[in-house]
């Protein structure tokens, strides 16, 4: 039975993580009420993932809020841009997407574009300290380099909103508690070994 409880034990190492999981899910949830701090809450979640990734997964709020603090600026600032994008796209889809089906495709890449950025520049910004402009610049440059992984990033979003949506009485627990971070703990994983390659190269 001691063997059990041990927190060496296997089993309760993994009820450790996803417990860690649970309650970084939770500080997202409630620090993404002002839509205006939702990248900050993202990248803040980006950063924690990360140091569990290697093997530091202690003091989860603190180190969430020391995220949240230090990226507060930037973040908000690319979160106003993402909005303003999406609203363009949104703009060429249901103004005239019904007139220019060329325009409502053009809408859907543009937001898709838009979105993939965005999660190249969490991470990015999670990790390295420099201004918001080489972020962006460095990301778009990542977009392009690492196309395999952007496109395996994106199907695994969408294979992941269309699981969500059919089976959502089933898996409602699964959302409620880990909906952020278990598709972003993924996520992380394949930006960590990117992020690995090009500091070896």
């Amino acid at each position: 039975m001691k063997r059990l409880f041990d927190p060496e034990n296997p089993v309760m190492q993994f009820l450790a993580k996803v417990f860690n999981l649970m309650w970084l899910n939770l500080l997202v949830v409630l620090t993404s009420f002002p839509i205006f701090t939702i990248g900050t809450s993202l990248t803040a979640m980006s950063y924690v993932l990360f140091r569990m990734i290697e093997g530091d997964d202690t003091a989860i709020f603190k180190t969430f809020f020391h995220a949240f603090q230090q990226n507060l600026k930037q973040t908000v600032v690319m979160t106003g841009l993402f909005l303003l994008s999406v609203v363009a796209g949104a703009t060429l889809i249901f103004v005239y997407g019904s007139t220019y089906f060329v325009l409502k495709v053009v809408g859907y890449a543009w937001i898709g574009y838009s979105t993939v950025i965005v999660l190249y520049l969490i991470a990015i910004i999670s990790r390295y300290e420099t201004s918001l402009e080489h972020h962006l610049l460095n990301a778009v440059k990542l977009v392009i380099a690492f196309a395999p992984r952007t496109i395996g990033i994106m199907a695994l979003l969408l294979g992941y909103v269309m699981v969500c949506q059919v089976f959502f009485r089933i898996l409602a627990p699964v959302i409620f508690l880990l909906g952020v971070t278990l598709p972003s703990c993924i996520i992380t994983l394949i930006m960590k070994d990117m992020f690995e390659l090009l500091e070896n190269s």
